[in-house]
């Protein structure tokens, strides 16, 4: 099922981050925690989002993506990072990642999701 990021999902997703070679172990605290500690606590701005995948709704995050908005271009959004783990793979949980990421962005004006920065994994 997909669903909103909680803080409680950090520690599975810095795992994640990690499995799928998105981020080494360093790196992932650093940049993924820091990126999801400042989300949490409303530092990031309208619009930043981070989507997960989980078996459940008690089950930890297996799968997951961030976007937001471009804060220099009107309705552009940019695709920072998604991250399908290898058991993931060939299942369609990166397509529904993705089809939730363009849902809500054309839901909010979007014209454009720009993903040429991103890392993906």
């Amino acid at each position: 099922m997909l669903r909103s990021c909680l803080p409680s999902d950090t520690d599975a997703l810095l795992d994640v981050a990690v499995a799928t070679g998105l981020f080494e172990p360093a790196a992932a605290a650093v940049l993924l925690g820091t990126v999801l500690a400042d989300l949490h606590a409303g530092r990031l701005g309208a619009g930043h989002t981070v989507t997960v995948w989980a078996a459940g709704a008690d089950c930890p995050p297996e799968d997951w993506v961030y976007f937001a908005p471009d804060a220099y271009a009107e309705q552009v959004w940019n695709l920072w990072w998604i991250g399908v783990t290898p058991a993931s793979h060939r299942q369609g949980i990166g397509r529904a990642l993705l089809d939730s990421v363009e849902a809500h962005v054309t839901s909010n004006g979007g014209r454009l999701l720009d993903a040429s920065r991103a890392r993906a994994a």
